[in-house]
């Protein structure tokens, strides 16, 4: 199991031929937690799902300022994400 977190902020790029606008995001903390597993149906078969949570907080200026999500099209603050692996020892 893995956790983290950090502070970011994000900044306005000024629109060009050759640069790309981006949006202006609050400043905030993220975190995330990963979970896994490890089965082993066969002796070369391995097969790993996990899961992932991520989340991000915002003081309540920011959040009263009408800042969008950090997730799902700027729609939410926090996400789940699946996933799994296998692979075959020869």
């Amino acid at each position: 199991m893995a956790t983290g977190s950090g502070r970011f902020a994000a900044t306005a790029a000024t629109p060009g031929p050759s640069r790309p606008t981006i949006s202006r995001a609050a400043a905030a903390n993220y975190y995330e937690i990963t979970a896994g597993l490890n089965y082993k149906p066969t002796n070369c078969i391995t097969i790993r799902p996990e899961v992932r949570y991520d989340w991000r907080s915002m003081d309540d200026t920011a959040a009263n300022a009408g800042v969008g999500g950090a997730f799902d099209n700027r729609a939410a603050n926090e996400q789940f994400t699946f996933g799994i692996d296998f692979y075959l020892k020869f």
